[in-house]
């Protein structure tokens, strides 16, 4: 299958189901969630990470400015971030299919973007308010980076 079409077929399945848990999900934020959210309202109201406006350095920083840029953008909204942890996974699936063209094949690229696409735990996080889907977006990104720069006749 060329390239254009399976991309978009992986991108599309998988961008379907995320949003639906998206859309429909009533989780209200937990420990770890309320900890993100509180960080990144810091952030918001007083220009500081941390908590209430107290510089602090104990957590992750990346997620709760990954937050703040959506607040900023769409308003306190849980459902603004689901829906950018939605597509987040659907690239992420993209992503793996790139990662499996570079190293093994098409067919066996196909398989494994379809399969990132329909796997249960990806879909669920895109309704929880936690790093994960930020997360496997970034190191999914980070292999297709490497596994390029391996394949690169310029690498010393």
């Amino acid at each position: 299958m060329p390239i254009k079409p399976a991309v978009l077929i992986i991108f599309i399945l998988a961008l379907l189901p995320r949003i639906m848990v998206s859309l429909f999900s009533v989780e209200t934020p937990g420990y770890d969630a309320n900890g993100y959210d509180a960080r990144a309202m810091s952030i918001l109201k007083y220009g500081v990470f941390g908590d209430e406006g107290k510089p602090s350095s104990g957590k992750p920083p990346v997620y709760s400015f990954f937050l703040a840029l959506i607040y900023r953008a769409f308003g306190h909204s849980y459902l603004a971030v689901r829906i950018m942890q939605s597509f987040l996974g659907a690239l992420s699936c993209v992503i793996i299919y790139f990662i499996a063209l570079k190293l093994i094949n098409r067919n066996a690229a196909l398989i494994s973007g379809l399969l990132a696409a329909i796997n249960i735990s990806f879909i669920k996080t895109s309704g929880y308010l936690l790093s994960e889907a930020f997360s496997t977006f970034l190191i999914s990104l980070l292999i297709l980076s490497l596994v390029s720069l391996g394949h690169s006749p310029r690498l010393y």
